[in-house]
């Protein structure tokens, strides 16, 4: 009986990390952007850099939770998506002003990605625990 061939399959395939781990990137990115895109001396006001260093901080926590005990951050997947709310209204409330277009599209992009992230990591956290 003849064996069947077995072929390999000469595509890669390509490896999604867990929406957790895009999240603490995401986060990551507000860390640097105030560095990276020169906030400062560029008229950018002090509030963007403080909103961008702070919400930064808590997007790579909440990120690495979710990653590392997805089991028990159901609640906390929840905070991603408010924040990434918040930095899509940031630029407005806090009035980074005319000279700020850099640090305006960087917190509205980074929202926007955020809320994608944030979404799916929040519907694959599964079914809260009782």
């Amino acid at each position: 009986m003849a064996q069947p061939v077995r072929r390999r399959s000469s595509e890669a395939t390509l490896q999604v990390p867990p929406p957790g781990v895009l999240v603490a990137l995401t986060g990551a990115w507000l860390l640097v952007a105030p560095f990276a895109l020169r906030y400062a001396g560029s008229g950018v006001p002090p509030a963007a850099t403080v909103n961008d260093l702070c919400t930064g901080a808590v997007v790579v926590a909440a990120g690495l939770v979710c990653t590392f005990a997805p089991g028990r951050s159901r609640a906390l997947s929840t905070v991603p998506l408010g924040l990434a709310a918040w930095l899509i209204a940031a630029p407005f409330v806090l009035r980074f002003g005319e000279d700020a277009t850099r640090a305006v599209l960087s917190d509205l992009l980074t929202g926007m990605l955020l809320l994608v992230f944030a979404t799916v990591n929040r519907l694959m956290t599964g079914p809260a625990r009782r």
